[in-house]
């Protein structure tokens, strides 16, 4: 589906409130910064992250929302459930060009999801976080990384019995398949 699209999902079950959520159009990546050093060439895009995955530094990533080179470009809808741009990163021990073909998957894994509203134009990860992410007190060095970033249209129901909250969410972005070196 098309960024600035949306969707209706007819849910039947469980007295969840069905509604549209308008999927907004992918942002564009401006800057991308391990510990304050900008990476990359242009234009930016996530698989620039390939040798930095530094967990003692901070990654920041920044972005317009018109296709600009200027952070927070066109980025205007606040609050929530504005459009708020999600990271997620799911870490492997297997290297991509083995990852799901061999008998015994490795078992190592680290996922990593955040999100900021689009408007800010900037989303950090801690250095913490990307410590979490690669593994303590070794971090992973070998295997592969799937990052995804994305501009995505949320819906909250706090309305859903019993006491439920669900947050559903469409978006459209930028994905990377890396392997770590």
């Amino acid at each position: 589906m098309a960024g600035g699209n949306g969707y209706s999902a007819a849910l039947s079950t469980g007295g969840i409130p069905t509604g549209a959520v308008k999927v907004p159009s992918p942002v564009t990546i401006t800057s991308i910064k391990s510990g304050g050093i900008e990476i990359g060439g242009t234009p930016k895009q996530l698989s620039d992250l390939k040798t930095h995955f530094d967990p003692t530094k901070d990654t920041v990533i920044e972005w317009s929302c018109d296709g600009s080179a200027t952070k927070g470009s066109g980025c205007d809808i606040a609050g929530f459930p504005a459009p708020h741009v999600v990271f997620a990163a799911l870490t492997s021990g297997d290297k991509r060009a083995t990852f799901g073909k061999t008998a015994a998957l490795n078992a190592n894994f680290g996922t990593l999801n955040c999100f900021a509203p689009h408007k800010t134009g900037t989303l950090t990860i801690k250095a913490a976080a990307m410590a979490e992410l690669l593994g303590k007190p070794t971090p992973q060095s070998t295997g592969s990384i799937r990052l995804v970033i994305m501009n995505a249209g949320l819906k909250a129901f706090i309305n859903a019995p019993p006491d439920h909250r669900h947050l559903h969410g469409a978006g459209a972005g930028d994905f990377a398949f890396i392997n770590l070196p």
